[in-house]
């Protein structure tokens, strides 16, 4: 059963990264949906020759002593039919490889943590702090449902809705790139005349007292997260 992402620990993630790829595919293969699974398939592929640095060519000799890696070769070439003149070709097929595992990564909305300034400190143990933060403007003229405030990262959300004098909060659990897990709570802290300030600080305790196990690393970074006017 693939496992939601915002169960994720994307410092262990990172971590996996840094040993290398093949350590990094291994670690995000139980959060692979259906959907992406013959994407996975094929980065693994690619991984197991090019981002070795071998070629067919490799391949096939390797295979005169060891037939696993004949079988290999040959499947290789026919699932992804390769040309006799590319069996010593490395870099076309290395850049594709790239291009397949970058791929993988933007459809789980991972890419930016591969990225070599980024800063492993900024991860908690599941979420990323800099995420979204901001206060809709204009709420207080709307006469039916309306978004306050939201607050998000990689794994979790919360927004605020105000409709016709009653007040409440959604919780959102990330399952894969396009869908949420959410809960609602019905609140009584808010009011029309809050300001905004006022407002993302009570959004933000609700944000750590409820995803509790971000709770310290959001504390630690709170002065990182900017509001933003939509």
């Amino acid at each position: 059963m693939t496992k939601p992402l915002y169960e994720i620990n994307l410092k262990e993630f990172r971590k996996n990264y840094d040993y290398g790829d093949l350590s990094m595919l291994e670690y995000i293969k139980d959060y692979i949906p259906s959907y992406l699974e013959s994407l996975y398939k094929d980065v693994l592929n690619y991984n197991e020759i090019y981002a070795n640095g071998w070629t067919i060519k490799d391949l096939l000799v390797m295979g005169e002593k060891e037939e696993y890696w004949k079988v290999r070769a040959e499947n290789f070439i026919k699932k992804y039919n390769v040309p006799e003149k590319d069996y010593r070709e490395h870099l076309k097929y290395y850049n594709k490889y790239i291009e397949l595992r970058d791929n993988l990564l933007e459809q789980l909305d991972l890419d930016e943590f591969i990225l070599e300034d980024f800063d492993i400190n900024l991860l908690g143990e599941k979420g990323y702090v800099a995420g979204e933060n901001y206060t809709y403007p204009g709420y207080k003229e709307y006469a039916g449902s309306s978004s306050v405030a939201r607050l998000s990262n990689y794994a979790y959300s919360i927004e605020l809705f105000y409709n016709e004098g009653k007040a409440k909060i959604e919780y959102g659990y990330r399952i894969d790139l396009n869908n949420w897990k959410k809960e609602t709570e019905e609140i009584d802290w808010f009011n029309p005349d809050m300001d905004q300030e006022k407002i993302m600080d009570r959004l933000y305790e609700q944000f750590k007292n409820h995803f509790s196990k971000n709770k310290s690393v959001i504390e630690e970074n709170k002065d990182e997260m900017e509001v933003e006017q939509n």
